[in-house]
């Protein structure tokens, strides 16, 4: 089960998610909306303005500037790109920023690069978290303020 955490929809609670069902995040052009979902697997995870779960990648922590993940990579975990990040209220807007990839800015948070993961549905619970691949390991990103 699925549990929507936000002042936009408290503790709404859904069985399947889908786009319909996700409470609608404002957009500002460049602005990536970012929501909290928690769910009894995994507690609560960042989401993007339709509900897919938001990912850290471990070897990120190896690279000065940029991602780590890059080519074949980017095409199985494409990174959050935009301007900047435009989070509920619950979560602090300066753990949010942006780090220049070879073209685009990709959305950070603590200072992690955010990544989506193209096996994730809608109606799914997140197939991402703890695949180890691309010399890393993928991780649901969590926000602090829940710990």
């Amino acid at each position: 089960m699925l549990r929507i955490v936000s002042t936009v929809a408290a503790a709404f609670t859904v069985t399947a998610a889908t786009a319909q069902e996700l409470p609608e995040l404002e957009q500002d052009a460049g602005s990536i909306p970012i929501g909290v979902i928690a769910s009894d697997e995994f507690g609560p995870y960042l989401t993007d303005n339709v509900g897919h779960p938001l990912y850290v990648f471990s070897a990120d922590e190896l690279v000065d500037d940029g991602i780590a993940c890059v080519g074949e990579c980017e095409e199985d975990w494409p990174p959050v790109v935009g301007l900047s990040a435009n989070p509920v209220e619950e979560l602090d807007a300066s753990d949010f920023g942006t780090v220049q990839d070879r073209t685009d800015m990709v959305i950070t948070y603590e200072g992690w690069p955010l990544y989506r993961f193209v096996e994730d549905q809608y109606d799914e619970t997140p197939q991402g978290h703890g695949v180890e691949a691309y010399g890393g390991t993928w991780a649901l990103a969590r926000p602090v303020a829940f710990e």
